[in-house]
């Protein structure tokens, strides 16, 4: 007792709390009592109540929601049990990269816009009508100017306008070290290329986003897994793989890893930002979906931490703001000059017109309450598909729990399980990402991603494929 009085309050709150959630009696996903209430039951103040969730939160344990509270972030361990059976990949265990990407454009270009397998925003989630508002008020301003070519770089006030909003996040750059791309995959394209040659290995934390088999597949790199395990990169296996003279670059996505939806611990981002310095060699973070965490707590990514300009850092405006206009950015740290220099040489400049438009919306009030309101969208989205899913499909079926972003990423109990439903689903007209893309080796199997970024209208009809969707597994199981 008198071990536990030498305590400061807040850690005392903080351990009761932790010691719950252990023993699950409080469960994942659970919202926490209010900083009130737990004020007045400990007879402490709201500050202290607040720096024992803060405490909570930098441990991965709980995440603070726009409007909501504080949530439990913690997933059931049996979910990432098949992570920890999984091993770094061998050569000689990989299956065609080009095949997996095969499957997924098979029926991904071809499916309707309420599909469960990608992640294409609906228009109805985007400020459109904003944008065209703006786009006609600039006509009448710059007229003529809008449809000459910018600078190579990118347009000035839109580099500025990125560099202020990285700076919310605690990110700071200068604007003349940010390159206007064709969106994320692009910047990451000329990252690699900038990095490595074809036959180099990379690193990648699986499972992944499918559009990296494809791309190392076209490029000529040879990926080198290393795999998610129990929500968390495994720092051992990474920093082993990534000393070897063969390895020439790591990519990976810290903050709403697509198709997870985890997010890596403060404590786990500082320290791979302290690798890519110390062994020299670039890691490439894709923050494609940083800005859609569900925390209310500013989020940070691997490039904010000191690196020695050893991250490079990409992402786009494709998942929060306009997907048709493709613009995305790359800050290439010491590699920012021939990151410029080759985009420069092939594709010279970004649409102009595009590049106003965003520059001018970035820069008001709009943007922010945008944000915020995507967020709150996504969140309530992935709060009822996810129970949708845990209480029809069937007994063993395991969810994730994301920290933000578009996806849900389910094991099932089966070890074929994901495949099997992906190709029955398919007969029915229903489209899901199976597991089995996002890794060039035969894992995942028993894993599917689905995507909640479909039309309002239409969530009556998502619902029903999700029940028929648990039907077909329950059928296969």
């Amino acid at each position: 007792m008198d071990a536990v009085k030498k305590q400061p309050s807040y850690l005392v709150i903080a351990n009761v709390i932790k010691d719950k959630i252990a023993k699950k009696e409080i469960k994942p996903g659970q919202k926490l009592p209010s900083l009130r209430t737990v004020a007045k039951n400990y007879s402490v103040s709201l500050n202290t109540v607040k720096s024992a969730y803060e405490h909570l939160v930098s441990l991965g344990l709980i995440i603070g929601v726009e409007r909501s509270g504080y949530i439990v972030d913690a997933m059931q361990p049996p979910f990432f049990a098949w992570f920890e059976k999984a091993s770094i990949s061998q050569k000689n265990d990989r299956i065609s990269a080009e095949k997996a990407w095969a499957w997924y454009r098979s029926y991904v270009y071809e499916a309707e816009q309420d599909t469960l397998a990608v992640i294409w925003p609906h228009p109805s989630l985007m400020p459109n009508k904003a944008l065209a508002n703006i786009h006609s008020g600039l006509l009448k301003s710059y007229g003529e100017k809008m449809s000459t070519y910018s600078h190579p770089s990118g347009l000035k006030g839109l580099r500025e306008a990125i560099s202020n909003h990285l700076a919310t996040r605690h990110f700071y750059c200068n604007a003349e070290n940010i390159q206007i791309t064709y969106g994320c995959m692009h910047a990451i394209e000329l990252a690699l290329l900038s990095v490595a040659k074809a036959g180099d290995e990379i690193i990648v934390l699986t499972p992944c986003f499918p559009g990296y088999i494809a791309v190392f597949n076209n490029l000529g790199f040879k990926p080198v897994e290393i795999p998610l395990i129990s929500q968390k990169i495994n720092l051992e296996a990474f920093e082993k793989t990534f000393k070897k003279t063969e390895v020439k670059a790591a990519i990976l996505s810290s903050v709403v890893h697509n198709p997870t939806g985890l997010s890596f611990s403060e404590e786990e981002k500082k320290a791979i930002a302290k690798l890519a310095a110390k062994y020299e060699k670039p890691v490439i973070e894709d923050d494609i979906f940083g800005d859609l965490h569900f925390s209310e707590a500013t989020v940070k990514p691997i490039a904010s931490y000191p690196n020695d300009d050893y991250v490079i850092y990409c992402s786009s405006f494709s998942k929060t703001l306009a997907p048709g206009e493709r613009i995305g950015w790359c800050i290439g740290g010491m590699w920012h000059k021939k990151i410029a220099d080759r985009f420069a040489s092939s594709l010279f400049t970004v649409n102009s017109r595009s590049q106003y438009i965003l520059a001018h919306y970035l820069s008001s009030s709009a943007w922010p309450r945008h944000l915020r309101k995507l967020r709150a969208v996504l969140f309530k989205r992935s709060n009822l598909i996810r129970k949708l899913i845990l209480e029809y499909f069937p007994q063993g079926t395991q969810v994730c729990l994301p920290s933000g972003g578009y996806v849900l990423w389910i094991e099932l109990p089966e070890s074929n399980g994901g495949s099997k439903l992906w190709k029955e689903a398919m007969k029915h007209g229903i489209y899901v990402l199976p597991g089995l893309t996002c890794s060039a080796t035969p894992s995942y199997k028993n894993a599917i991603r689905v995507s909640l970024s479909y039309d309002e209208s239409k969530e009556a009809h998502i619902k029903t494929h999700i029940k028929k969707l648990a039907h077909l597994a329950t059928q296969s199981n």
